[in-house]
């Protein structure tokens, strides 16, 4: 990178197909100023979503997201954050591509990073509606779903939460792999956890197994209905 820019990217190194992850972006500008752009550039099918911005408007071209300064801000360090949406059929490994454009007098000038995630493949097992329907057969068995709100490597501010989320069930938080995990609920029946996870004001919200208060993938929960 120039020796007068720079930019950290926080991001995991590991992801699970379905989840939500924030990646924190800090950029030390040094006397840069005035029109500049930071670019994410994902793989197909993820997504993006800004959290913080720092005064940048956000512009959201399908995997591209792009965070634009008119004036950057005095500071020399800015700090940016989103929120990477991955796909539920992910498998290998992906590269994640993050570019800081910027002018010295009239010349244009970038400095790019490529980063790199390993996913987990969750493609090809039990659909959560057909985990329902083993448990309709099996309801002895102890698993549950929750609605996840998302996975944070830093725990948010409540303020922040109440703004985002606006179910009536308590907050539980997690650690683990690195990540605050943000759920609400226990429900037995998948329809009734759809509802709530339709209706509890985070759009990307998703479902998730537990049997006996741990997390289970949904292989692990047919191998315990079948036993």
């Amino acid at each position: 990178m120039s020796s007068s820019l720079s930019f950290l990217v926080k991001q995991p190194k590991s992801i699970e197909g379905g989840h939500s992850y924030i990646v924190n972006v800090t950029i030390q500008k040094q006397d840069i100023s005035g029109v500049s752009k930071f670019q994410v550039e994902l793989p197909d099918g993820f997504a993006i979503k800004a959290i913080e911005t720092s005064g940048a408007s956000f512009i959201r071209d399908n995997n591209i997201g792009k965070f634009v300064w008119i004036n950057l801000p005095n500071e020399c360090g800015i700090n940016i954050s989103y929120q990477l949406n991955v796909p539920i059929d992910v498998e290998d490994e992906y590269k994640i591509t993050s570019t800081f454009y910027y002018l010295i007098g009239n010349d244009k000038k970038s400095v790019s990073y490529n980063s790199f995630v390993d996913a987990e493949n969750c493609s090809g097992i039990l659909s959560l509606q057909e985990i329902n329907t083993l448990l309709k057969i099996n309801p002895d068995k102890d698993i549950y779903y929750k609605v996840q709100l998302g996975a944070f490597t830093d725990l948010l501010d409540s303020g922040l939460i109440q703004t985002i989320y606006s179910g009536n069930k308590p907050i539980e938080i997690d650690y683990s792999n690195g990540n605050y995990i943000y759920t609400v609920g226990l429900f037995h029946n998948y329809y009734e956890a759809k509802i709530y996870q339709e209706s509890c004001g985070v759009k990307d919200a998703f479902l998730v197994l537990f049997y006996m208060g741990k997390r289970i993938d949904k292989n692990m929960a047919l191998e315990i209905l079948n036993h």
